[in-house]
């Protein structure tokens, strides 16, 4: 297929991955800010809404990205346009598994973090979830120090993944972007 742009047949993603792919984008692009702003507010109610929706939606991120990844294993893309250039086609390879690696990792990270903090994630204000460890408040730091470095490292990729869709939906005109619309 050429960039002209034409959709060809059974080119688009299915609509249980474009499903996945929004859920997950709508999480992933709450829990970033959540995550900075957790930092920059004062103790208070703020400050604990903002803990709770982005450890709650943590706690969710995780077995939403297990069952698109095994949504996936039975369900699989469909392939790259053939006139994507080889590298062009690594860098989106390595970015998308970059970025399910982090929604595993992370997710474990943080609610390790908070355990061995001391303090328990309040689910979605339905109730307190277990922790997973005992309090080591030096150890909570190691990795929480993690948790926000692949946090960070997380929001780079999603930004090469926008800005690659965007690549190519106006600077190579191609289906890229289309496809994961549904069209």
């Amino acid at each position: 297929m050429s960039s002209s742009g034409a959709k060809a047949p059974g080119d688009a993603y299915s609509h249980g991955a474009i499903g996945f792919h929004w859920l997950t984008a709508a999480i992933v692009l709450t829990l970033i800010p959540l995550g900075v702003a957790m930092g920059r507010v004062d103790p208070g109610p703020t400050m604990d809404f903002i803990y709770t929706l982005h450890e709650s939606l943590g706690i969710v991120v995780w077995p939403l990205v297990v069952a698109r990844l095994i949504y996936r294993l039975k369900t699989p893309p469909p392939p790259m346009q053939a006139d994507i250039p080889k590298l062009m086609k690594l860098a989106a390879e390595l970015t998308h598994w970059a970025l399910y690696a982090g929604l595993l990792v992370n997710p474990i990270l943080g609610y390790l973090g908070v355990s061995t903090f001391g303090a328990t994630i309040d689910f979605f204000w339905l109730g307190e979830l277990p922790n997973l460890m005992a309090k080591n408040e030096p150890l909570s730091e190691l990795i929480l120090g993690a948790h926000k470095l692949i946090g960070l490292l997380m929001a780079l990729a999603l930004c090469a993944h926008i800005g690659g869709a965007l690549f190519h939906h106006f600077i190579r005109k191609d289906r890229t972007l289309l496809r994961m619309l549904g069209r």
